[in-house]
């Protein structure tokens, strides 16, 4: 930029002999505008903005009020008085459903530490609060070894294959470790240990001393009635236990975990509306961000606070979500050893905390056992031939499509409003007509005429509708209290498309590719345009402008 600025005389132009000739041009460096402004987290005041018995937020947010006008005609309702919080410098505010609010908010005083991952390398912190409780966590921590000393032991074997000085040092250090009790050895058995490990029994087959209710575990068998398909037996189906299903009551595990302040501080023991205010309008929009922020736990804590109160009791009632997530998985890096456990977490949890395994927020309620070699050969031995392919399925059902009866011919609208149109109209739902296919397919599966679980006559009853013969134990249990197990199942992303779909359609892609003329340069191509396109996204061109 020029500065063209001096102290000329403009009366003087016309005179050349007066006049003074202009200082050299000075150049200024431009001054950038900064486009982001980096501002700290902030929580939400317990200071209301205004009358609570008003849903309006403040005497500015009178912009925020979303209720009808007010009309002369009488009427009597009974109205409990909402809690508005005061708006943040984000333009964020809360209504509670009453006043005065909950005891605890956990984001109240939020700081940087609560929206970013620990330091790599820290440990999740345990809360205890006695030498038993810290035995406890040991023993679980190093299960299937029975003591703290025989898992030193063999780690210290597995670390140091070759002997040296060093070596030396750390066996020493170990001996003299306060809690390493030679006595302890006693009760190490390489031998049973190493098969625990391979086989991938689960936590709680072998108890070690001392132990046998760790965490509360409980072993027990499944039966299920295998169909047998044939009409030579007098038999329609073969009962069998399947053993080695361990779970934890949902009762304990709550209590337990609302028991340790680390998580009960993390708890937001009330739903709430959120909104957010344009900077510089009076536009309000709802924001949907946790489940504790849905119409449908609002609801659910709604309907509990018009419930009765037990005698004698002035505590605050609260609402608990809990979320399920099941998945099979390996515990080696050898052999074929397989566990499929079920974790639960807390849906009053913020998901920011949930999606950190420091804090290690997620329980583990159930291992899910597979079906033994020995079943299989119980099957054989009945029908003389091994058990088909379908009945082993049969035994062992994953949920069919969880939300809804779309077509794949309707798949391509996906994403359109016709498709979530079809998504409402067409939504699965746990009613007599449903649970009237499975038992008639059923009885054709167990019943006099002993089709396969994949026969034709039972395809006819269930193809239409993508369901099996199965059995649901929670719409036995609960569908007479009003629940429909349909609305707490959602989609698997990950396996479903991640791992599903866009994994199927790049490697089609690909080997189209490959059949193309020069498919092998085509294929260098494409990942020199990946590897540009991820430098870019990562480090965009306008980044390098700024750059002085």
């Amino acid at each position: 930029m020029l500065d063209l600025s001096s102290d000329l005389d403009h009366n003087q132009i016309g005179s050349p002999s007066s006049q003074t000739p202009p200082p050299p041009p000075t150049f200024l460096r431009r001054i950038r505008l900064r486009l982001f402004r980096d501002v700290l987290p902030e929580g939400i005041s317990r200071a209301p903005s205004g009358d609570p018995d008003d849903p309006n937020p403040s005497s500015a947010a009178s912009n925020h009020s979303t209720s009808a006008p007010r009309t002369n005609l009488p009427r009597v309702r009974l109205v409990m008085p909402k809690w508005v919080t005061s708006t943040n410098r984000f333009g964020l505010y809360r209504q509670y459903p009453a006043a005065p609010g909950p005891s605890l908010i956990p984001d109240e005083t939020a700081s940087l530490d609560n929206f970013v991952l620990p330091k790599p390398g820290s440990s999740p912190t345990v809360q205890v609060s006695s030498k038993a409780e810290v035995d406890k966590a040991l023993l679980e921590a190093v299960h299937p070894f029975p003591n703290l000393t025989s898992f030193w032991f063999r780690k210290h074997h597995l670390d140091n294959a070759n002997n040296s000085l060093a070596v030396a040092a750390k066996l020493q250090e170990l001996l003299l470790h306060p809690r390493f009790k030679s006595a302890d050895l006693n009760d190490y058995n390489m031998e049973k240990i190493d098969h625990i490990i391979i086989n991938g029994t689960p936590i709680g087959t072998q108890e070690p001393p001392n132990v046998s209710k760790t965490g509360e575990w409980t072993e027990t068998a499944v039966k299920i009635d295998v169909p047998l398909s044939t009409k030579e037996s007098p038999l329609s189906a073969l009962p069998v236990q399947i053993p080695g299903l361990h779970y934890r009551k949902l009762t304990t595990v709550i209590k337990t975990s609302l028991s340790n302040p680390a998580i009960m501080k993390k708890i937001h023991l009330e739903p709430y509306h959120s909104f957010w205010t344009r900077p510089g309008t009076s536009t309000t929009e709802r924001v949907f961000d946790e489940i504790y922020t849905s119409d449908a736990m609002l609801k659910a804590h709604n309907d509990l606070q018009r419930q009765p109160r037990e005698p004698g009791c002035d505590l605050e009632r609260v609402v608990l979500a809990l979320l399920f997530a099941s998945d099979a998985t390996h515990p080696t890096n050898f052999g074929q050893a397989k566990l499929w456990p079920l974790y639960m977490a807390f849906g009053n949890i913020s998901k920011y905390d949930r999606c950190k395994p420091g804090l290690s927020l997620m329980e583990h309620v159930a291992y899910f056992p597979s079906i033994p070699d020995e079943i299989r050969d119980e099957i054989r031995a009945k029908l003389g031939k091994a058990a088909a392919k379908p009945v082993i399925t049969h035994c062992h059902r994953d949920c069919p499509c969880p939300q809804c009866y779309v077509h794949k011919r309707e798949i391509h609208k996906l994403g359109t409003v016709q498709d979530t149109n079809l998504r409402k109209t067409k939504a699965r739902v746990d009613d007599e007509a449903r649970r009237g296919r499975v038992t008639l397919a059923r009885g054709f599966i167990y019943g006099d005429q002993r089709s396969t679980v994949n026969s034709t006559a039972v395809e006819n009853v269930l193809k239409e509708h993508s369901e099996v013969p199965t059995i649901n134990a929670f719409s036995e249990r609960l569908q007479h209290l009003g629940f429909d197990f349909f609305s707490m199942l959602v989609n698997d992303w990950l396996h479903e498309w991640d791992l599903g779909e866009s994994k199927a359609l790049i490697e089609h892609l690909i080997r189209i590719l490959y059949a193309c003329p020069g498919g092998a340069d085509l294929i260098d191509e494409l990942n020199e345009r990946c590897v540009d396109y991820h430098l870019e996204s990562v480090f965009p061109a306008k980044l390098f402008d700024q750059i002085p």
